[in-house]
Parts: structure tokens; sequence; C-alpha cells
């Protein structure tokens, strides 16, 4: 065992410092990227698409599967009204990282009782965020919310690739 330190002393300090670099990069990450997120998938839930198991949609999703959108809005719950003949929900994944809360809403009827099934026991004292799909009639669907909530403020933050952002508030 003395030989082959001595041998591969080098070999080793390398392994050690290339150890202690990986460490160091992957402690510091902010992201998912796409593989990750199927990663993350594959181990919290028994099927590659995440989306197919029974648990996934109509759930609250802890920060750990969503974490990214706006350091002013992070403590905002916010719902993801996902049309699934129009758009795929992980077009818009990296948004959701820094969520503390989010909830997915498959196939979504906008019923002042639909909402009110979303919004019973979640703190929305500070608002909520909002992701429609573009072909949804946003006025619509934001007076329903707004009407359900008892927020009576929205403002459109960002139009994305397959929806529009709103932030709902008072």
């Amino acid at each position: 065992m003395g030989k082959f330190l001595k041998k591969n002393y080098l070999l080793i300090i390398f392994i050690i410092i290339q150890t202690i670099f990986y460490i160091i990069a992957g402690a510091n990450k902010e992201y998912l990227h796409i593989d990750e997120a199927y990663s993350f998938g594959l181990t919290h839930y028994d099927k590659v698409e995440i989306q197919e198991n029974s648990d996934f949609f109509d759930n609250w999703h802890t920060k750990e599967f969503v974490q990214k959108i706006n350091n002013d809005l992070n403590n905002v719950p916010a719902v993801y009204f996902l049309d699934t003949g129009k758009s795929s929900f992980l077009d818009e994944i990296t948004l959701f990282e820094k969520i503390d809360k989010s909830y997915i809403a498959k196939d979504f009827e906008f019923t002042k009782e639909n909402i009110e099934k979303i919004i019973k026991k979640q703190d929305i004292s500070e608002g909520l965020i909002i992701f429609l799909h573009q072909d949804r009639n946003s006025e619509e669907a934001l007076n329903i919310i707004k009407n359900t909530s008892g927020l009576q403020n929205s403002e459109h933050l960002k139009k994305l690739s397959t929806c529009n952002v709103y932030y709902v508030y008072n």
C-alpha cells in the first residue's frame, strides 16, 4: 500500500482536487436542466413521463420540485393551468425553480367551485402567480380567479412560448 501511495501521489492529489471542485460546483447550482427534471421524476415517481402519475396533476408540489421565477415572488403560490392538447408542461418548468408552492391543474374548467378547490387552505394573502395557455380567454379566466379569491388586481408578467404569466394580487 505504501508503494502505491508513493508511486501515485500526483494522481491521488488530482482526484481529491477534482472531487472538491465538483462538490463546490454542484452546491452552487441554481437551476435544473430538462434531463435533471426527468431524473427528479424518476427518483420520485415510478414512470418516466412524470405527468402520467396519478398524483402529479391537481396536487400542490413543494419547492424541491419547482425552483425559479423571480426572487420577489418566490413565496407567492403559482397555479399552472395546463391544456394537455395544446402545450407541454415541461416547456415552462424552469420558471418554477424558486416558487415555494405550485399547483398544476390539468385540462381545467374555470368555475368558481374549481378555483375554490385549488385555493382553499392556501395562504394567498400575497397573491397568486397564474400560468394560462395562450388560447385561453385570459380576461375571463382572470375575472373568475379574482372574484373567487377576493384578489382585486392582475398584472401581466410575461408571454412565454406556450402561456402567459399573470400576477393576481390585492
